[in-house]
């Protein structure tokens, strides 16, 4: 079925130009911080057993590794971007948060 133009998800899904530098601190983040993680624990993903602990809880690694990312994406400005500015944030709207959450979750 095609969409009519008018319907919401109909056009453009290019990113706004002033979320291009953003998203591509997004990308640098994954690239030097996350994927890292990911490399260095990659044999706690692959089985149950080494994802989580003895209690059924996330492996400490893990919960270090996620505490590491969401550090350094709040040095980076990027965990907290959707607060106002005052406070420390970017002052992006729910439609900027969109891009930037996709571009996030693009990387699974």
């Amino acid at each position: 079925m095609l969409l009519p133009d008018s319907f919401p998800t109909a056009g453009d899904f290019t990113a706004p130009d002033h979320l291009r530098e953003t998203l591509a601190e997004v990308d640098h983040l994954y690239a030097t911080v996350v994927a890292p993680h990911e490399a260095e624990l990659a044999h706690r993903f692959d089985a149950v057993d080494a994802y989580l602990d003895n209690d059924g809880r996330l492996h400490p690694e893990i919960w270090e590794a996620r505490r590491h990312i969401m550090r350094e994406s709040g040095k980076a400005g990027l965990y907290g971007a959707f607060l106002p500015e005052r406070v420390g944030g970017r002052g992006f709207d729910r439609e900027d948060m969109l891009w930037i959450e996709e571009r996030v979750y693009s990387y699974g």
